[in-house]
Order: structure tokens, then sequence, then C-alpha cells
């Protein structure tokens, strides 16, 4: 497959830069693997400026150069929000005492059908990381009457509980109301004192 042709040149490339760097302190062993990986393959270049055959011996290869790759902005963000999602799976595991065999779906409810498509295109690899046997994502999806909702930047993250957790549920967010209701009052505090208002910074 494509796949499997790019990770070998990779590899290949990998091994023909890291021979380059040890020749000077080991240069048989290093001689010795670069006529073995010649013979199987020339290029191991990954374009760019380094791109051609390599030299017939590591003795007369140039020594690696640092090659300028332009990051992937998009391929960036997606994973980053990858992370994201399976961290606050993860975190309703862990507070709902679900073990993660007893996760089969997730739901992500997206903002925007950009999104959804873009994280939709990765369900193999985030149902891997968040070992999740069904992914449903879009912009509508119903959101079922017993679940735990963790909320992102126009996402929000839902994992059906089983319904005996239901009342679990309404623990837990009962605490995290008295937890905010507790931080409201402590910040209303704060601004009431006007000695904190005259001397806390404009954004504070």
């Amino acid at each position: 497959s494509d796949d499997a042709r790019s990770c070998r040149r990779v590899l290949a490339h990998a091994l023909d830069v890291t021979m380059r760097l040890l020749h000077p302190v080991s240069p048989f062993i290093t001689e010795e693997i670069w006529q073995r990986l010649g013979a199987r393959l020339k290029d191991r270049s990954l374009g760019g400026e380094s791109a051609g055959e390599a030299p017939e011996s590591v003795m007369i290869a140039p020594w690696p150069t640092a090659e300028r790759y332009k990051p992937d902005a998009a391929a960036v963000e997606s994973f980053s929000l990858i992370q994201e999602i399976v961290r606050r799976v993860r975190k309703i595991r862990q507070e709902r005492n679900v073990p993660a065999g007893d996760t089969p779906e997730v739901i992500l409810a997206f903002a925007d059908a950009g999104a959804a498509r873009r994280i939709e295109e990765e369900s193999a690899l985030l149902k891997d990381l968040g070992k999740i046997d069904r992914l449903v994502t879009g912009t509508s999806v119903e959101r079922p009457q017993a679940c735990a909702v963790e909320v992102l930047p126009g996402l929000e993250v839902i994992v059906p509980l089983p319904a005996a957790d239901a009342r679990k549920e309404e623990e837990a967010l009962a605490k995290e109301r008295e937890r905010l209701a507790a931080y409201i009052l402590r910040e209303e505090a704060k601004l009431a004192n006007p000695s904190f208002a005259e001397k806390a910074p404009r954004e504070v």
C-alpha cells in the first residue's frame, strides 16, 4: 500500500542520516550497513535539496543538513482537538467510575460542519486512542437522556451513561454547581472590595 511504501522510505531515510552521523565514531559498521542499504534502495531522500541517489560509500557522503518543512497547520489543529477530545472522554470515565470497556459510544456535537468532517476523517485514530467502539459526529445529533457532557469551543463531547448512572450524573452536576456558585461568591467579594478594584490590573 501507499502507506507502507511511505513508511519504508521514511525508515530508510532515517537510517541513511543516522549512518552519516555515526560514521566518524563507528566507521566499519556504518559502512557495512550503508552498503547493505544501498543494495536495497539507492535513493533514500524525501525530496527537496537532498533528492537523488546516495553516494556509493558513506565515507564520501555529505554531512546531513536540516531540511525545512512547512508545518501543516490544519493537521496540527485537528490532532490537538483529537487529543483534547480523548482527555475529556477519559475525564468523564474517571469522574463517573466508568471502565474503558463500558464506553461503547461517544457523540461529538459540532457547531461547524467543516470541523465535524475533519474529525470524522480521523475517526479511526480517535477511536483507537480513546478506546471507543462507536463514534457519532455531526452538527445535529440527538443527546441521550442519561449522558455526561464536556463542552469545548464549538463542540460538545457526549458520553452516554447506563441508566443506573443517571443519579450519579445528577450528583456530579450538583457538586459542580456548588463549586461554581462558591467561586462566583468569592470573585464577587473581591470585586466588592474597593482596594482590590483600584489595585487590580484592568484585565483582571
